[in-house]
């Protein structure tokens, strides 16, 4: 029988999104102090966290949620992923041209199938969200190449908040399951289907805090939302908590990752009133602690399922998953103590680099067995 290997999108995204990762936190921290020259447009801070949110995010979401398209998709999609990275470097009248077509494919090739599939709970905010991404990469490019950097400000505080309903929403969705599978293993029962009402609650508490940012609504309207949102997502993962998995470290790295993002939701909430964290730190400890570990353990346990190996096979790198903890806290150390500011900040560069390029390292280990068919449906299309 005639066998191939048909193109994943997982094996060519989650490879990009890890180096990318490891290499653009100590880039950012080399051009903070002077050692490497700076991008022409628009301001650091604004560049460093695009380059986080559409580059690294997007090569994740691109690798997670692109599971039915042709090599030839994926092989365009990675270079138009590639061209946006270049964006910063060339004039900002460019940016259009070079930010918004991986964003738009990316919103053509994953949107479609979740919106036909919108009659199941939830699906149709998994359509909903790229075309969000793409909408508010649109205002970004605009912003750029009209010089005005509040409006990019909007755009990143945006992409910030709507990256987070995705990881609250679809972390929520795989926790559960990942955490059912384990104690159904052991002879227990939790159940793992989807809760959708507390699930509804918390995208209307997202939708609500989106809405005040690009409204420009008084900030304890966002916050107060954002509050809520943690406190009900640290809600929702103590109901899914189960001691048993402590001994899988591919889920309890999961249930770390969440709790991360929830009390970053919350320290997010809180310091839009102005309190000892800015709303900065606060989307340092959601983008490091929660998504930065969550993408960790999620492209780990992926991958190794693609491959053929099972979940568990990603139990050996997901052990690394607390140094992306340990980066958070340095970098949230940084209020604290202003004066080791340099020290913190390489601390916590380093650590998060050092977890992704052992990720690659098992990324690249793993070996996917032949397709007997290259019609057959790509593996983990579900969410």
């Amino acid at each position: 029988m005639k066998r191939n290997r048909r193109l994943l999108a997982h094996e060519l995204f989650f490879p990009l999104a890890g180096l990318w990762a490891a290499l653009a936190a100590p880039w950012w921290l080399a051009v903070y102090d002077g050692r490497l020259p700076a991008p022409g447009w628009p301001a650091l801070t604004a560049w460093h966290a695009h380059e986080m949110l559409l580059g690294f995010a997007g090569a994740v979401m691109a690798g997670f949620l692109v599971t039915r398209a042709t090599a030839v998709q994926i092989l365009l999609l990675a270079a138009l992923w590639l061209l946006a990275r270049t964006a910063f470097w060339m004039p900002a009248a460019l940016a259009p041209l070079l930010l918004l077509p991986f964003p738009a494919l990316l919103a053509l090739l994953v949107a479609p199938p979740f919106f036909r599939s919108s009659r199941k709970a939830g699906n149709f905010a998994f359509g909903v969200i790229p075309v969000g991404f793409l909408l508010l990469e649109v205002l970004f490019a605009l912003a750029a190449r009209r010089a005005e950097g509040a409006l990019a400000t909007t755009a990143v505080w945006s992409l910030v908040l709507l990256l987070s309903t995705l990881l609250t929403l679809m972390g929520g969705r795989i926790i559960r399951a990942a955490t059912a599978g384990v104690v159904q293993r052991r002879g227990g029962r939790l159940a793992a289907g989807i809760d959708l009402p507390r699930e509804m609650l918390t995208l209307g508490l997202f939708f609500l805090a989106i809405v005040g940012i690009l409204l420009s609504l008084a900030p304890a309207i966002a916050g107060l939302a954002l509050s809520a949102a943690g406190v009900l997502t640290g809600w929702r993962l103590a109901r899914w908590f189960a001691p048993i998995v402590t001994g899988s470290p591919e889920v309890w790295a999961l249930h770390l990752g969440y709790g991360w993002l929830a009390a970053g939701l919350i320290l997010l909430g809180v310091a839009f009133s102005g309190a000892l964290f800015t709303p900065v730190d606060g989307v340092h400890a959601v983008m490091i602690g929660g998504l930065g570990t969550l993408a960790f353990t999620v492209m780990a346990r992926t991958a190794a399922q693609r491959a053929g190996k099972g979940f568990a096979a990603a139990a050996s790198v997901a052990r690394w998953a607390p140094l992306l903890s340990l980066a958070a806290l340095a970098r949230l150390a940084l209020p604290l103590f202003p004066e080791r500011a340099p020290l913190l900040l390489t601390l916590s560069a380093a650590l998060w680099a050092l977890a992704f390029l052992l990720l690659v390292a098992f990324l690249l280990s793993l070996r996917r067995p032949m397709l007997g068919t290259g019609s057959r449906r790509q593996p983990g299309h579900r969410t």
